[in-house]
């Protein structure tokens, strides 16, 4: 019961508060010793769930590039969920010029991203210092495909936090057009999708609606209580936007 227990806790922190510190950077000498000790503690945890969270646990607790390639193999390889999630988290700790293309890995293989809590896991990853403007796209594309899947609503979270925290001007617009409640257009057209369709997209919507004017505000300094008034102050002040954006991005 008390490793279950431990197991549980491991799950439900490692996506929160223990990867939300920065990392301890280490040189090269003890980076060499950490995924020795680390690959002992996973060959001798084969078997217990909470002892390989453990072990990835103090690993992501650290940052040196070379921890990025048993954290890797981890996200991809361990038969745990939890385990491959808090891999995926771990990396985010790491330097960014490396973690990088480890994380981009991950989010082309689709055996990793069909589970949504490790995708969440990947855009997190990304947020911590590897995304880049490039990969807007990328990540709105993702927040579709979920769009009416309640499984996906932490990845959705995650990626919403993420423009918002990037502060991406190019996400603004879209953004802007996610603040209504979701409502079929027009309920006689033919091709408007199902009830249960929309059923889904408001359930979804319910829990990131108001995440996701936050980020709004983060973008653009402003807040807006309808996908209209935003769309049309967005449209107006692009510049202004893009330009807070760079002065921004200067002082970080």
């Amino acid at each position: 019961m008390k490793s279950l227990l431990l197991t549980i806790c491991f799950a439900s922190i490692s996506g929160s508060a223990l990867w939300a510190q920065e990392a301890h950077k280490v040189d090269d000498r003890e980076a060499k010793k950490l995924i020795s000790e680390f690959s002992k503690a996973i060959k001798a945890n084969k078997k217990s769930l909470s002892g390989r969270l453990v072990a990835v646990q103090n690993l992501g607790q650290r940052s040196h590039r070379l921890l990025i390639k048993p954290l890797l193999k981890t996200a991809r390889s361990d038969s745990a969920k939890s385990v491959k999630q808090a891999a995926t988290l771990a990396l985010g700790n790491q330097p960014p010029k490396y973690a990088r293309s480890a994380l981009t890995m991950l989010l082309k293989k689709t055996s990793v991203t069909a589970n949504p809590n490790i995708t969440a896991a990947i855009v997190k990853a990304f947020n911590q210092g590897s995304y880049q403007t490039r990969d807007y796209k990328t990540f709105k594309s993702l927040f579709e495909r979920g769009i009416a899947d309640q499984r996906c609503v932490a990845a959705q979270i995650a990626i919403i936090e993420l423009f918002g925290q990037q502060r991406e001007v190019q996400a603004a617009l879209y953004l802007a057009g996610h603040i209504d409640e979701p409502a079929p257009v027009s309920v006689d057209d033919p091709s408007n999708p199902p009830a249960s369709y929309w059923k889904a997209r408001y359930k979804n919507w319910q829990k990131w609606g108001s995440r996701l004017k936050h980020s709004l505000f983060q973008i653009t300094g402003q807040r807006f209580a309808s996908s209209k008034e935003a769309d049309t102050w967005i449209r107006k002040n692009r510049n202004k936007i893009k330009a807070k954006r760079v002065k921004s991005s200067t002082k970080r």
